[in-house]
């Protein structure tokens, strides 16, 4: 379901005239926080790259986004199922006189997919960090942009008018 909601995020933002592939990283990535204000982060990362309003489609990324099943769902889901596959095959086994003895006592959780699933976790925290230190150093450029711009104007006009009084 991430995957469809990445497509869909990605061609909803193409057609607003956006990059969708690295916008979509950096909505995922603010949605992904685990913040109460997921709409505000939305709508000043998509004021922040255009003039238009975007109240309404940060409001529709957002809703989509919780109407998706959240990567803790899946992973959980995926657990249950491999537990599941885990336990027929035993089951399976112990129908098996001579096998039911070494099979039940042989049996170990697989503690691989904990540890994939806590390094994955660890990842995309790391990847939140980041993306929260990317916005924000792009927030204080776009603030030193405009100043500069800001600057520029006011220095060409005192100039103007340090000509005018000349002549």
């Amino acid at each position: 379901m991430a995957s469809q909601f990445n497509e869909w995020l990605s061609h909803r933002l193409q057609a607003i005239g956006l990059d969708g592939e690295v916008m979509a990283n950096y909505i995922i990535a603010a949605l992904e926080q685990e913040s109460d204000d997921k709409y505000e982060c939305v709508l000043e990362i998509l004021t922040d790259f255009t003039e238009q309003s975007m109240d309404e489609l940060a409001k529709e990324i957002v809703d989509k986004w919780t109407e998706s099943p959240s990567d803790d769902a899946r992973l959980v889901s995926n657990c249950i199922d491999i537990y599941a596959i885990q336990n027929a095959t035993l089951t399976l086994r112990n129908d098996d006189d001579d096998l039911s003895d070494n099979m039940i006592s042989d049996f170990h959780p697989n503690t691989n997919t904990a540890a994939v699933a806590v390094e994955e976790r660890h990842k995309r925290e790391e990847q939140k960090a980041s993306h929260a230190a990317r916005v924000e150093r792009d927030k204080i450029n776009r603030q030193k942009e405009k100043q500069k711009v800001a600057d520029r104007k006011e220095r060409e006009k005192k100039r103007t008018q340090k000509r005018e009084r000349r002549r």
